[in-house]
């Protein structure tokens, strides 16, 4: 159904000046575009996305540590439940892929190496399972004893996805609780957000 709307706007002179940027200069530069923090189980530390590496800051200490310095892009850092690894998506392979940094040594593993691209990890308490959502948008299980992926919830239809964000675990690892986006339209990512829990 079609609602007839008109509206009368009035738009004035505004002198606007675009701004000059320097994106050649090798100087030390404000960095902008901070995003994904991620708190430490012992509530000390923060990791967190800038430039497209990752960084640890301390809580009190203003100067973070760079995790990682690549050309690849690495996001959705999320700490281990112990506190001693951070979970990662990473184009390293040339797909997105999990992958899994050791804080002490700053070793990385990679843990996915499907045909799909894997993002949004996260790991259970007990370290046993490894929830992620893959190219589908697909909630997906893998257990890493065994190597082997189960389909927790498949998109339901074309208007329902996972939002992107990492799963919750339940502190004895049998439930893992996630937000789908039930959409209304194709409009503005208008919808309905779900919590579903499996």
């Amino acid at each position: 159904q079609r609602v007839p709307f008109q509206a009368d706007m009035v738009l004035g002179d505004r002198d606007w000046k675009p701004r000059k940027r320097d994106f050649s200069s090798r100087r030390p530069q404000r960095a902008q575009g901070i995003v994904n923090p991620n708190l430490s189980p012992d509530g000390e530390r923060v990791i967190f996305r800038a430039l497209n590496d990752l960084y640890l800051l301390r809580i009190g200490n203003p100067v973070p540590h760079q995790l990682t310095d690549d050309a690849y892009t690495e996001y959705n850092p999320k700490w281990s439940p112990d506190g001693e690894h951070i979970l990662f998506s990473s184009d390293r392979a040339g797909t997105q892929d999990v992958y899994m940094l050791e804080v002490a040594t700053g070793n990385v593993k990679r843990l996915t190496s499907l045909s799909s691209s894997e993002w949004a990890a996260s790991l259970s308490p007990d370290g046993t399972k490894l929830s992620y959502i893959d190219d589908n948008r697909d909630i997906k299980l893998l257990r890493l004893e065994t190597g082997q992926v189960d389909t927790l919830a498949r998109v339901i239809g074309p208007r329902h996805r996972a939002t992107g964000h990492q799963a919750t675990w339940s502190p004895d690892s049998r439930y893992v609780a996630f937000a789908m986006l039930r959409e209304l339209s194709r409009r503005f990512r208008e919808g309905l957000n779900e919590i579903l829990v499996v």
